[in-house]
């Protein structure tokens, strides 16, 4: 399952933010617990990338470690940068959201990263 951490919280500063997700993924995990979770953060609708998107950034990460879920970060991953910007995000009428091929290639992204979370782990050289 692949919950997504969205950029739109990001504004209203981290009173509760913690608390909120804790919430949130604890009814989550108790109406799924079988389920493999996977948390995906906020792709940056802007450059250089906001404050707040970062602090979400961070926190998701940090909060789905502490459960043992794998987390993709698009930030740390730069799948938003200059050279691309405009190819991923629409900002016509100040709409900053990705476009059609913005939402392809973020597709692509996910997918790429889930394969490199679920390829299995080179075996340990014998020594």
């Amino acid at each position: 399952m692949i919950v997504q951490g969205s950029i739109n919280d990001r504004r209203l500063g981290t009173s509760g933010y913690r608390e909120a997700v804790t919430d949130a993924w604890d009814a989550l995990s108790a109406l799924y617990p079988d389920a493999a979770i996977v948390v995906l953060g906020p792709a940056p609708h802007a450059l250089p990338v906001a404050k707040g998107t970062a602090r979400i950034d961070r926190d998701l990460g940090e909060l789905a470690a502490a459960r043992g879920w794998w987390y993709i970060s698009p930030v740390e991953r730069e799948w938003i940068t200059e050279g691309n910007y405009l190819a991923v995000i629409d900002v016509d009428e100040g709409r900053r959201h990705p476009s059609d091929d913005g939402h392809r290639y973020l597709a692509e992204q996910v997918a790429s990263a889930l394969a490199e979370l679920a390829a299995p782990a080179p075996a340990a050289s014998a020594q």
